[in-house]
């Protein structure tokens, strides 16, 4: 129980054990009542704390359900009829971003796959030769790097895409944009996926083709669609897609050129056998 006097814990009786004050019984059932009622409230918060984290944990659960199955309708439909994309608006937002990011994925797994399969060519080759092998490709260089840098990659032609929507007076919002570029790249998408399988059977020629058509139609063709689906009533479209084109190129360019730096660097001890 609780003194009344110095407000410590003191023991059942008329005195406190810690100042000596008077406690009367009222006081002492009072005490005691508080501390029950402050109990009970502890208790009830414990068991509401405990209950809303299933409760957030299913809200999280249905809401990563939700968005699959709108992926899953958003590509099946643009699968079948990728022309229906100027339909998509920017409640197709998560499911453009999703198109984006599996595409991200398939280059970056696809060129970590390729340059892997290279490498090990050539190790062969030097160790015929009695040479140096040139070291495995890093996870990080072959795959994690190429990954975030095409992403990249895509948030620029995208944000250059919507400064030219914007320049041409469309009322396209930014996250319109990217659910439309994200529903014109799944017949790219397909492409890649083509070029990859292709690079893996040994068809380097041709599934290198293939990739290079799936990566220009992302660079080049995506944002001309997306600014000839409405019509223009600001700056012409033409001078804005030469700009874009060549932006979307240099920053392909260089994003390309630091992907192929870890393949010179790891490909330095076969020059050295070729130099003998």
């Amino acid at each position: 129980m609780q003194c009344p006097n110095c407000f410590q814990q003191t023991e059942q009786g008329k005195f406190c054990t810690n100042c000596g004050a008077l406690i009367t019984q009222n006081e002492s059932a009072v005490a005691e009542e508080a501390n029950e009622v402050t109990a009970i409230v502890e208790q009830q918060e414990s068991t509401q704390q405990n209950n809303d984290q299933p409760k957030q944990t299913n809200e999280a659960v249905e809401k990563l359900k939700e968005s699959a199955s709108n992926f899953g309708h958003f590509f099946l439909t643009l699968l079948k009829k990728p022309s229906d994309v100027d339909r998509a608006n920017g409640n197709d937002l998560v499911s453009g971003i999703i198109s984006i990011v599996i595409y991200s994925l398939l280059f970056a797994l696809g060129y970590y796959l390729m340059v892997d399969s290279l490498l090990n060519t050539f190790g062969n080759i030097g160790g015929m030769f009695g040479g140096p092998s040139p070291q495995s490709l890093p996870f990080t260089d072959g795959f994690l790097w190429p990954f975030l840098k095409f992403t990249i990659l895509f948030a620029v032609i995208i944000s250059l895409t919507f400064v030219a929507l914007k320049l041409t007076a469309s009322e396209y919002s930014y996250q319109a944009t990217v659910a439309k570029f994200g529903g014109y790249l799944i017949p790219f998408l397909l492409l890649l996926v083509a070029g990859s399988i292709l690079t893996l059977i040994n068809l380097y020629s041709i599934g290198i083709i293939v990739i290079s058509v799936s990566v220009l139609g992302a660079l080049l063709l995506i944002p001309t669609f997306i600014l000839f689906d409405q019509p223009t009533l600001g700056i012409d479209r033409i001078y804005l897609l030469i700009v874009i084109y060549i932006l979307n190129i240099l920053a392909a360019s260089l994003i390309l050129q630091s992907i192929s730096t870890s393949i010179i660097n790891l490909m330095n001890p076969l020059g050295g056998i070729i130099g003998q």
